[in-house]
């Protein structure tokens, strides 16, 4: 697209032969869906964690949690007529929408109410929270970032109008796949940090379970979620 007539600021925009448009309303909302309990076997447990397949037989998955952030988003866009009989093209409204969901596995071997359950849950819910507060301290920096992208487009034909609103929403789109990204890695980073020396010694010391331990960086396979992460993981040795 010319940056000539991809237009990032209102002055630009008047210069050209545009109206200078309003700033767009830019609402970026952070929403937490609930929290997701399954009890499953050990087979189906192994099925979800595979960390050199676990570790050659030697260790078994006792919780393990899967967080999905999923975003949407919804562009409104206002055309004026400029000079000439043409028209100019930019957002009126941006709407971005976090979603964060959250699903824990714990073995059936672990007894519910048990010592060794909620140990696994209270490691595990820190996962959730970490997901959860990454989406919403994320809101912000998209929110900043989409109202930097929102600019004029124009002036152009009244016949282009469907083709200028496309590169429209394709350059705001790209900025909100860059900032989601940064989003993601951020997550990434809480979710780590979960993981803690000091987190490895309240978990050894929670319960009179020595032979239960965390093990960072598990993955995951088979039908999971778009961007859905797997936490660290409890596991029982042999």
């Amino acid at each position: 697209m010319p940056a000539s007539i991809f237009l990032a600021t209102a002055a630009a925009a008047a210069l050209a032969g545009c109206p200078a448009p309003d700033a767009p309303v830019v609402d970026v909302t952070s929403e937490v869906l609930g929290v997701e309990i399954v009890r499953r076997s050990a087979r189906e447990m192994e099925g979800l964690y595979d960390v050199a397949a676990t570790m050659a037989r030697r260790v078994h998955p006792v919780g393990l949690t899967h967080g999905d952030t999923h975003v949407d988003s919804t562009f409104t866009f206002i055309a004026v007529p400029a000079k000439n009989g043409q028209v100019c093209l930019w957002p009126k409204r941006i709407q971005v929408r976090i979603e964060t969901a959250s699903t824990v596995s714990v073995t059936k071997d672990v007894g519910r109410n048990s010592c060794e359950w909620h140990a696994v849950l209270e490691h595990e819910m820190r996962h959730v929270e970490a997901d959860r507060m990454s989406a919403w301290r994320a809101s912000f920096m998209i929110r900043d970032k989409m109202r930097e992208a929102a600019s004029a487009y124009g002036p152009f034909d009244r016949t282009d109008l469907g083709q200028a609103r496309g590169r429209l929403i394709g350059a705001l789109e790209a900025t909100l796949k860059g900032a989601t990204e940064q989003m993601y890695a951020a997550r990434d980073r809480a979710q780590a940090a979960v993981d803690s020396e000091e987190e490895y010694a309240r978990v050894a010391s929670r319960c009179t379970f020595p032979d239960v331990y965390v093990v960072n960086g598990a993955t995951a396979r088979g039908a999971l979620l778009k961007n859905s992460l797997p936490s660290a993981t409890f596991v029982r040795s042999d």
